[in-house]
C-alpha cells in the first residue's frame, strides 16, 4: 500500500487549514497517513505553508525525490505586495528552525516549490494563474466546511442594536486597521456592537504578541466589543445571532486579499448572514452569480451599506436567503472530496 506523508499546519491537527483541507478530506476516506519528517519514506509527501512544513527541505532534496509531491498552496503569497512581512519571512522561518536552510525569499522558495511539485492546490482562480507560471498540473479546492456548520440563521429582525459578526485566525485581526475608523464613526449614529470569534493572542510582524480582546478595544474605542476564543461552538452560536457578517480588508494587505478564496464568504453565507465584503475577485464572483450586492470598495461605500442593511429589514433577509441557496447547491463538501479523490487516483492511489 502507498503512503502518503502529510506535512500539516498544527501538531494536534485540528488548525481550520487542517481540518478543512487535506486532512480533512483524508480523515473521511479512513486512510492511514504519517507525520513522518523523513522525507524519503513516503510515496507521496503533502506539503502545507503550516508550521510543520520545512519547504526548504523538499527543494534542497529534488534532484533525488523518488516520491510525488503535492503542495496544498492555498494563501496567496505570490500576490503579496511589498514589505517588512514579506522580505522577512524566509528570514523569521529560518532563525526559528522552521526552515532547516537559508532562503533570503519565502516568495522564491514557494515558486521553487511549486515548479518540483507534481500538483499544486490552491483556492481561487487568480492563484492559479499565478501558480500556472510554474507548475502545469494545478487544481482549486475549496475548504471543507459541513462540519463545522450545524446552525442557520432564521431572524433577521434588528431591536435597539446593530449586531457585527467577524471570525478568523487571529493572524488577520490586522485587516481592521483601516476599517475601524469607519466602525468608530458609525458609532456616533446607531447602537453597534462589534463580535470576534478568533484567537485569543496574535503575532504582528512574527515577534510582537497582542492580546486579541486589548488590541480590538484599543482600536474600535467608540462601540462596543465581544470577544470569543474561536470554536465550532461560537462561530454557529454567536454567528447565527448577529445581524450581518463583514469581511474587511487593509489597504497594507489589499493585493493578497483580492486574489484570496471564496472560503470566507461560503461559511457566513452557510450560516445565513447577509455579508458586507471589501472587494475581491472571487467575492465578486460570486455574489454576481448569486445575486447579490454587498461588495464594498472604500469607507463611503462600506458606511452606506451598512446603514441601508441596518435599515432594511428585506434586503437583509432576502440577501442572506440567497447566500445560504447558492452556496448550498454549487459547493457540496461532497463536490470538494470528489476533486481530491481525482487528485490522488492520478498518482495510482485510488482511497475512495
Amino acid at each position: 500500500m502507498k503512503k502518503i506523508i502529510y506535512k500539516s499546519n498544527s501538531d494536534d491537527l485540528l488548525h481550520p487549514a487542517d481540518r478543512r483541507r487535506f486532512y480533512g478530506f483524508i480523515s473521511k476516506r479512513n486512510f492511514q497517513i504519517s507525520l513522518s519528517d523523513q522525507i524519503d519514506k513516503g510515496d507521496i509527501v503533502v506539503l502545507t505553508n503550516g508550521k510543520n512544513s520545512d519547504l526548504s527541505k523538499y527543494v534542497r532534496n529534488k534532484v533525488s525525490k523518488n516520491y510525488y509531491i503535492v503542495y496544498d498552496c492555498c494563501d496567496a503569497y505570490l500576490a503579496e505586495r511589498k514589505s517588512l512581512r514579506k522580505y522577512f519571512r524566509a528570514i523569521f522561518y529560518f532563525l526559528s528552525g522552521k526552515y532547516k536552510y537559508f532562503y533570503f525569499s519565502n516568495t522564491k522558495l514557494i515558486k521553487e516549490i511549486c515548479k518540483i511539485s507534481d500538483a499544486v492546490i490552491c483556492s481561487s482562480k487568480e492563484q492559479k494563474n499565478e501558480i500556472l507560471k510554474y507548475s502545469n498540473n494545478v487544481e482549486i479546492i475549496l475548504d471543507l466546511f459541513d462540519d463545522d456548520i450545524f446552525s442557520v440563521k432564521k431572524n433577521y429582525d434588528i431591536e435597539d442594536e446593530l449586531n457585527i459578526f467577524w471570525e478568523g485566525q487571529g493572524d488577520n485581526i490586522v485587516e481592521f486597521n483601516d476599517f475601524a475608523p469607519i466602525l468608530n464613526k458609525l458609532g456616533k449614529k446607531i447602537k453597534i456592537k462589534l463580535h470576534i470569534v478568533s484567537d485569543k493572542k496574535f503575532k504582528k510582524n512574527f515577534r510582537i504578541t497582542f492580546d486579541t480582546n486589548k488590541y480590538l478595544k484599543k482600536i474600535f474605542y467608540n462601540i462596543d466589543i465581544s470577544f470569543y476564543m474561536w470554536s465550532v461552538d461560537n462561530l454557529n452560536n454567536i454567528g447565527t445571532k448577529c445581524d450581518i457578517a463583514i469581511i474587511p480588508s487593509s489597504k497594507k494587505f489589499s493585493k493578497m486579499f483580492i486574489n484570496k478564496s471564496p472560503n470566507k464568504l461560503h461559511i457566513m453565507w452557510k450560516l445565513g448572514l447577509p455579508t458586507l465584503t471589501s472587494f475581491s475577485y472571487s467575492y465578486s464572483r460570486e455574489m454576481k452569480e448569486a445575486d447579490i450586492d454587498m461588495i464594498c470598495r472604500d469607507a463611503s461605500d462600506w458606511e452606506k451599506k451598512i446603514l441601508y442593511f441596518y435599515e432594511n429589514y428585506e434586503d437583509r433577509r432576502v440577501s442572506a436567503l440567497k447566500g445560504l441557496s447558492y452556496v448550498n447547491k454549487k459547493y457540496s463538501d461532497n463536490s470538494k472530496l470528489e476533486k481530491w479523490d481525482k487528485l490522488f487516483n492520478s498518482f495510482g492511489l485510488n482511497i475512495s
